[in-house]
């Protein structure tokens, strides 16, 4: 199966619905999820993201994708958790760095 083109996509709703839901090899670990919820998510350009950009339910986007790590959050709920972090000096740090941090402190 040839590679396929990345690009760019996000729901074209806003009621937090399912736009896509797909099993495929061509997409970062062979699948891929997109509500209706503003976040931009690069994805392969397989025949059914296609036919919904044609149908109007997905649009291409010219913004940033979500990473890996806040995929899960929309971007109301990733700008409150950046500014947490930041408060808490954590915003920049690897994971491991961040568990060291967060760690309790233990009484003995």
């Amino acid at each position: 199966m040839a590679k396929l083109k990345k690009i760019n996509v996000k729901g074209a709703g806003d009621d937090h619905r399912v736009a896509l839901w797909e099993k495929d090899e061509a997409h970062d670990g062979g699948e891929i999820f997109i509500a209706n919820d503003g976040r931009t998510f690069s994805v392969a350009e397989t025949k059914q993201v296609k036919r919904l950009i044609a149908e109007g339910r997905l649009v291409v986007s010219e913004e940033e994708p979500v990473s890996r790590g806040t995929r899960n959050q929309t971007p109301a709920l990733r700008k409150a958790t950046d500014e947490e972090e930041d408060r808490a000096g954590l915003r920049g740090r690897t994971e491991r760095e961040t568990a060291v941090v967060r760690e309790p402190r233990r009484v003995t």
